[in-house]
């Protein structure tokens, strides 16, 4: 039972599939905190940014 415990600890199969998930976690996460919601953050950024542009297209 202990050799069989001391295998599965030793086998690195799979390892990096589980890092890859990991690093897809943390970059999910990092996008949400970046984005924010529509009231806030970067997509409220980009709206105020868009509609100014268009305010000034509408009156040249």
């Amino acid at each position: 039972m202990f050799e069989l415990f001391k295998r599965f600890l030793a086998d690195q199969q799979g390892v990096t599939a589980i890092e890859y998930g990991m690093m897809g976690v943390a970059l999910a996460g990092a996008l949400a905190l970046i984005m924010g919601n529509q009231d806030s953050g970067f997509i409220a950024a980009l709206s105020s940014l868009y509609s100014s542009i268009l305010t000034a297209i509408q009156s040249a």
